[in-house]
């Protein structure tokens, strides 16, 4: 199997936003699928994160140098916009990490059990780059210990790309100039990278896997 390292921007929101419950099953979900991987240790869990947020890293994911910038760094803004940039992110798995690839995915992006051996088979299969869309299920789910149902649902296509994996060696090509994660569209500065730089890249559509 190839090594993996997948990253994701943990941070600490409020009580009453809807990312605190799609936090928490990104996280539980990403572990399990870690665990039941044919060839765990070679999946690496990363968080980027802020100073602040250190502290909610769970003990199963690695907490990389923490981000020292935010958008609010670069330009001024009507509302509170803490929103980090996307290459501090991704640099911190690239620089942090040895492994062969890289998988960045929004952090209300859960996975399923056998995502990192799916994830693998692609890579098997040639793909240098390639893209996971997600499926949406309901949102009748109040709870992080309703995951196992959450697995029994089909969910519905959706569009919209949040799942990323591409070769190491790639990543030095990247031009991600100063966009930052958080706002609508970012995913396609990513994505126009792997179509650029990827020599076999991918899009799964329809895979049952997020």
């Amino acid at each position: 199997m190839h090594s993996i390292a997948h990253i994701i921007n943990l941070f600490q929101p409020s009580e009453t936003s809807d990312l605190k419950l799609a936090q928490e099953v990104t996280i539980a979900s990403m572990i399990r699928a870690k665990n039941e991987c044919k060839n765990s240790h070679k999946v690496q869990l990363l968080s980027a994160q802020a100073e602040e947020d250190r502290k909610i890293v769970p003990p199963e994911f690695t907490a990389s140098k923490s981000l020292t910038r935010d958008v609010s760094n670069l330009a001024t803004f009507d509302g509170k916009m803490r929103l980090p940039i996307l290459k501090d992110i991704l640099d911190r798995a690239y620089d942090e990490s040895d492994a062969e690839y890289i998988i960045y995915s929004n952090v209300d992006i859960g996975v399923r059990p056998q995502f990192y051996d799916v994830v693998n088979e692609f890579i098997e299969a040639g793909h240098d780059a390639f893209m996971i869309n997600r499926r949406r299920i309901p949102e009748k789910f109040k709870s992080v210990e309703e995951l196992d149902e959450m697995y029994t649902e089909r969910g519905k296509k959706h569009p919209g790309f949040d799942c990323f994996v591409f070769k190491r060696e790639l990543y030095p090509k990247f031009s991600l100039a100063e966009v930052c994660i958080g706002v609508p569209f970012v995913e396609i500065t990513l994505s126009q990278n792997l179509f650029c730089f990827a020599e076999k890249p991918m899009v799964f559509t329809n895979e049952y896997l997020t």
